[in-house]
């Protein structure tokens, strides 16, 4: 990880968002130590990504509080899906003299997290609808509530979507079907089941996302 931290400066990235080691499944004293050594070396500002769907171990709310007491961090991913934990964090650091933003790394957690007090997405969504992902958001941010939310369900069967099969299956064959060149998956993943592409096509055309960009030939 911190070789490919040292990569990313030397190509100029301005930050790394850096998911919990996965496979080994460390305790939360091993997650900090593995935070504290990439950040020792003072590279980049850094994200901790938590999601432990994945990785198969949680970043547990006390334990990222003193990751993000660590130099250089600036913020989290939280992808658990857990409203509890969110909750959790943002109560640990809000009292902190740190600038730390707590972002949702999940669609659908978007209006909770920021009703909790949390600071914005991680979208998987607006890579294919930025401008009304945004448009969510900076509502919600700026406390409103009824736009927020309407435009929330508006979004909603397009979020649901995204993840009628593994993630990034079905962003890239929404964004294919709308003429964006997000090319296929590689293997282990596949390309996206017959009977969920054609309830994706169907939500886009409902959606008028189809309509609005021009579709590629398959």
């Amino acid at each position: 990880t911190i070789a490919e931290v040292e990569r990313a400066h030397d190509l100029g990235a301005d930050s790394v968002n850096i998911v919990a080691p996965y496979y080994n499944r460390p305790t939360q004293k091993g997650l900090f130590h593995h935070f504290e050594a990439i950040c020792a070396k003072g590279l980049l500002p850094v994200c901790i990504y938590n999601i432990p769907s994945r990785t198969g171990v949680n970043i547990e709310p006390l334990t990222l509080r003193e990751i993000a007491a660590l130099p250089g961090v600036i913020g989290v991913k939280e992808s658990s899906g857990n409203a509890v934990q969110m909750a959790e964090i943002l109560h640990h650091l809000r009292g902190e003299e740190m600038a730390f933003s707590v972002l949702s790394g999940d669609d659908a957690m978007t209006l909770p997290l920021i009703a909790l007090g949390g600071d914005g997405l991680v979208s998987v969504l607006s890579n294919l609808l930025p401008k009304e992902v945004g448009a969510m958001v900076r509502a919600a941010l700026n406390n409103r509530w009824s736009e927020a939310r309407d435009l929330y369900y508006e979004l909603l069967p397009l979020i649901k979507a995204i993840f009628f099969e593994t993630n990034p299956i079905p962003i890239k064959e929404a964004m294919t079907l709308c003429g964006m060149a997000a090319g296929p998956c590689r293997l282990p993943l596949t390309p996206m089941s017959e009977p969920h592409r054609a309830s994706l096509e169907r939500l886009l055309l409902d959606a008028g996302v189809i309509r609005m960009m021009a579709p590629v030939p398959r």
